[in-house]
Order: C-alpha cells, then sequence, then structure tokens
C-alpha cells in the first residue's frame, strides 16, 4: 500500500498516535475504528509490532533521551515512524470543523496521513543544540522527578517571601495563598539564563511566550500549565487541554491571559537582577 503522499507502508498497518507528556499515548486503529490507551510510545510498540506509526513531532521532544529510548524500543518491535508539525493537526481539526480531544487528535494525524499529501518526516533522534535550553530541561526534569517541585518552589519563596505583590498579577502569581508552581519554574529559568550573562530577550526565547515559539518544557510550563490554569480560574471551569472549544467570549479571556503572563514574566525576570 502507498500513502497519498508516496510513501510506502510496505503491508504494515497505518496507525495514528497522540503523544502526552502527562497523559500518555493514544492510539487509532483504522481496523476496529477504536482508540487504544497506552502509557508510553514503547508501550504501543509492544502491543502493535511490525506497524508504521504516525504522530506529532513533539512526541517525546521534551526530554531528548526519552526520544532514543522510544527509538530503541521502536526498532526492537520493527515499527517505522513518521511526524509532522503539530500544527498540522490543529489545521485538519478546524478544516473539518472537528472537536479537539486526545482520541480525537490520534484519529486526524491517521487521517492526515492516509487522505492528504503532506509530507511525512522519519520519526528519528534529536540532538540540542542550545545549551541554555538544555540546562533549563535537566533542572526542570530534576525538580519535577528528582525534588517533586521544592527546588523551584524553594525559588519562589526566595524571590516573593515577604514582597507586596501587584494586585494586577495576584490570581497569576498565586494560588490561594502559594505561589503557583510555575512561577519558581519561570523564576528557575530566568536565573539559568542571567547565569548564561544573557537578558530579558533569551528569557522571552527560553519560555517560548510569542506564537511561533518552539516546543520545550518551559513553553509547556507557561502555555499548557500556567495561562491554562489561570484561565480555568477566571472562567470558574475546567478547560483541560481543549483551549480550542473555547467560546469567541471564553477565547477573549484567554487572551488577556496571556497578555497578563507576558508582562507578569517580566515583572519576575525583573526580580532575579
Amino acid at each position: 500500500m502507498r500513502l497519498p503522499n508516496g510513501i510506502e507502508t510496505n503491508d504494515r498497518p497505518v496507525l495514528g498516535l497522540d503523544w502526552s507528556r502527562v497523559k500518555g499515548v493514544d492510539l487509532y486503529n483504522p481496523e476496529t475504528d477504536t482508540v487504544e490507551q497506552f502509557d508510553s510510545l514503547e508501550l504501543a510498540a509492544v502491543a502493535h509490532p511490525n506497524s508504521l506509526f504516525v504522530l506529532e513531532a513533539t512526541g517525546e521532544s521534551y526530554e531528548l533521551q526519552r526520544r532514543q529510548v522510544v527509538l530503541d524500543a521502536f526498532e526492537s518491535h520493527d515499527v517505522v515512524a513518521y511526524c509532522f508539525k503539530t500544527q498540522r493537526t490543529a489545521w485538519f481539526r478546524k478544516a473539518f470543523n472537528l472537536p479537539k480531544s486526545n482520541a480525537g487528535d490520534a484519529k486526524v494525524i491517521y487521517r492526515i496521513a492516509t487522505e492528504t499529501t503532506l509530507s511525512l518526516h522519519r520519526f528519528q533522534a534529536l540532538h540540542e543544540t542550545d545549551p541554555i535550553r538544555d540546562e533549563v530541561a535537566n533542572f526542570l526534569m530534576q525538580d519535577r522527578y528528582l525534588h517533586n517541585g521544592s527546588q523551584t518552589e524553594e525559588i519562589a519563596g526566595k524571590y516573593l517571601k515577604g514582597l507586596a505583590v501587584p494586585t494586577e498579577y495576584t490570581d497569576l502569581i498565586f494560588a490561594g495563598k502559594k505561589p503557583r508552581k510555575q512561577i519558581g519554574r519561570m523564576l528557575a529559568v530566568a536565573e539559568v539564563v542571567r547565569k548564561n550573562h544573557r537578558g530579558y530577550r533569551e528569557f522571552r526565547r527560553q519560555i517560548g511566550n510569542y506564537s511561533n515559539g518552539y516546543g520545550c518544557m518551559a513553553r509547556s510550563e507557561f502555555y499548557h500549565w500556567w495561562t491554562r490554569m489561570v484561565t480555568n480560574a477566571r472562567l470558574g471551569r475546567h478547560v483541560a487541554k481543549a483551549l480550542g472549544s473555547l467560546t469567541v467570549d471564553q477565547k477573549v479571556v484567554h487572551r488577556q491571559v496571556l497578555k497578563e503572563a507576558t508582562i507578569a514574566a517580566r515583572w519576575l525576570w525583573r526580580l532575579t537582577a
């Protein structure tokens, strides 16, 4: 079988996978028209050897060593994997007015591979070429997985304890009486950037809080965790990952949160001077 983009499947079943660092993997199987869930890409490979996987390029891109673990598992189970930019999934979903969900995106990814001529690229090893980004990622990973967030909590306390936080930043900085977890992480990024003798523009680049920022752990903290949680709080509802499904009025609230978070991030940056 040959895909519309010219890739030969060599009779391998084509499966669409939606990967999340937090929620695992949703795998769309066209043979049964169902979505299966796995804790990791490796386990998906174990369950579906000799297959052709299609997924977004961000799969296991936050922790580069994890990408290699996955590639080794794919090779062991004779899985061939291709990928494309995440934005293509959103474009397809919008073009066909499809709802946003992990399971739904797994099927969308499959449809992109089998119904469009979009060029796919081999899912392969990533090599970090940004030493500051690498240092930030290592620190955030160790803080999350080895120290249960205690390091960034300590950083937040160091800068915020006894400080009068401007009223306009209150719900951005605090959840209840405690600083939001992401605040310590933003301050940690600022410290790494300053340690490397770089300025505010580099800080913004590292947290990726602009439209074409590259995917990384700090960008995930800014968009997926910080601004999404504040949006949830202001709307009084849980929007999960489906920010794209917000109503027009709700999107106005989310855009305002993004603007205010950018200003608050600059205020946090100045604290570390």
